[in-house]
């Protein structure tokens, strides 16, 4: 059921993807009476379909829920809670509470850090967003701090994942500096 949640939702069929989304969480809890990862991924799921429905606060309750269940199964040192943290980011910043988006974005790229250190998953979940988020702040100058930190860490790699992000990088770089003038 989850899986149809996902199509419906890559498809922007909210509605759809809310129902199996729900649908899949009561017979995982049913059938599973210890909160587990599928769980927790489901949950976070609906948070999305309803940040992205624009139901921000209901949104922000279940992102908050995923990641008390991450804490509790994976432990705070783990990907999974730091993309759940980047999500009540995404949130916070969609409700334009900057402050509290940035302090949890901060937190979920230093988790990424410590887990994968300078990865391309660290670039593609922490940095890229963390430099979006600025860029929507109107901080450019650290947008392009960050991007420029980024730039010079990865120089020279032969990883291709890291050179998609590389190619984001430049594109954000760009934007800064064109909005800076």
């Amino acid at each position: 059921l989850s899986a149809l949640g996902e199509t419906f939702y890559s498809e922007g069929d909210y509605v759809s993807a809310l129902k199996y989304y729900e649908d899949a969480l009561s017979l995982a809890i049913k059938y599973n009476d210890k909160f587990d990862i599928k769980q927790n991924f489901i949950i976070g799921s609906i948070s999305k379909v309803y940040r992205d429905m624009g139901y921000f606060e209901k949104s922000l309750t279940y992102a908050e829920r995923c990641i008390d269940g991450y804490r509790m199964t994976n432990g705070i040192r783990s990907g999974s809670y730091s993309l759940a943290l980047a999500l009540k980011a995404d949130i916070l910043q969609k409700m334009e509470d900057k402050d509290s988006s940035m302090s949890v974005r901060m937190l979920s790229l230093e988790i990424l850090r410590k887990i994968y250190g300078f990865s391309d998953i660290c670039i593609s979940e922490g940095y890229i967003p963390l430099i979006r988020s600025y860029i929507e702040n109107k901080q450019y100058k650290k947008a392009g701090k960050t991007c420029d930190y980024v730039l010079n860490k990865i120089k020279g790699t032969t990883n291709s994942s890291i050179k998609w992000n590389i190619a984001k990088l430049y594109e954000q770089k760009s934007y800064i500096y064109y909005k800076i003038g």
